[in-house]
């Protein structure tokens, strides 16, 4: 097995979505120029995922929280990662650098990364379902694969990374944990903790269908709520190609068939019509929105046609 160094923020499959050839897309930096730029290289950099350190103070606190709120299969294997780069880190002393180096680095560098590859592979080709309206079969758990990578990609963008660092690292230097390694691993267990808080308040996905003569535009941070945080609102936005984009928000429905709903995904129905739903954008919504991605970026915009940023 080789060391992954090159760690995408913003999936490769993702990005194609806007690129006419599938290998390169049009991308503004910093406001610069538009040019033609490879996606295998963009949105990325080198061991941004790559664990370097968990020591006791570091494992604690994450297991600790990952305790609170969980998924079974995620939440275990989470659990797993947290113990073996605690383990890893213990046992380094006992060996000599030349006997551990090659098998610690694919460790350290290759853990996240394919857990992001896991979530990407499962959901997919459920997001090109959604693209080509094909959801007759959509059932909970292509649902649930979807949230995750939505809420993952959240998560796991150098934007968010350093506003959460500026509230959180002055904490974590009095406790003896390192913020990098922290983070790392406390967004995949944040992600997971999100995911469950909206199942369980029943959020539901609307397809928004573009049908005007603008694309959608998207960015290195492509999923945002589009409610001020002031408002402790919460609906996610989040193109999944020049024509089509996804709302995630609360479903409007009445306690009582809420509890219904809820006893029959946990009876194992395959139910999908309280959490799918599709809907039309206008011309001045798509526009909205660009204009909301282009200021929620961090640094690139990704385009289909040139002519879509000129429209923003």
């Amino acid at each position: 097995m080789d060391i992954i160094k090159n760690h995408h923020f913003v999936s490769q499959f993702y990005l194609r979505k806007w690129s006419k050839c599938g290998k390169k897309v049009l991308t503004t930096i910093n406001n610069s120029n538009i040019r033609n730029m490879n996606i295998d290289k963009i949105a990325s950099s080198n061991h941004l995922y790559r664990i370097d350190n968990i020591n006791d103070e570091t494992r604690a606190i994450l297991l600790k929280e990952l305790k609170k709120q969980r998924l079974p299969i995620m939440g275990d294997l989470l659990e797993q990662i947290i113990n073996n780069m605690s383990i890893m880190n213990t046992l380094k002393s006992l060996y000599t650098q030349n006997n551990i180096t090659k098998e610690e680095s694919i460790l350290k560098s290759n853990t996240v990364e394919g857990v992001y590859g896991l979530i990407e592979d499962l959901a997919a080709p459920l997001i090109e379902k959604l693209i080509n309206n094909d959801i007759e079969d959509f059932d909970i758990d292509d649902y649930q694969n979807v949230f995750r990578y939505a809420i993952y990609q959240l998560t796991r963008t150098p934007k968010v990374k350093n506003i959460t660092k500026e509230k959180v690292e002055p904490i974590l230097e009095n406790k003896n944990i390192d913020y990098k390694n922290y983070h790392i691993i406390m967004s995949l267990i944040m992600s997971e903790q999100m995911l469950l808080t909206f199942i369980e308040k029943l959020f539901k996905i609307t397809i928004m269908e573009n049908n005007t003569d603008l694309n959608f535009i998207t960015n290195d941070n492509p999923i945002f709520n589009i409610y001020p945080i002031e408002t402790n609102k919460v609906k996610f936005y989040l193109p999944i190609s020049p024509r089509k984009a996804l709302f995630f928000e609360e479903a409007n429905i009445d306690l009582k068939s809420a509890i219904a709903l809820k006893n029959q995904i946990l009876n194992g129905k395959q139910y999908n019509k309280y959490f799918l739903d599709s809907v039309e954008i206008t011309r001045e919504e798509v526009l909205n929105l660009n204009n909301r991605m282009k200021e929620n970026s961090d640094r690139f915009l990704f385009l289909y046609e040139e002519q879509d940023l000129v429209n923003t």
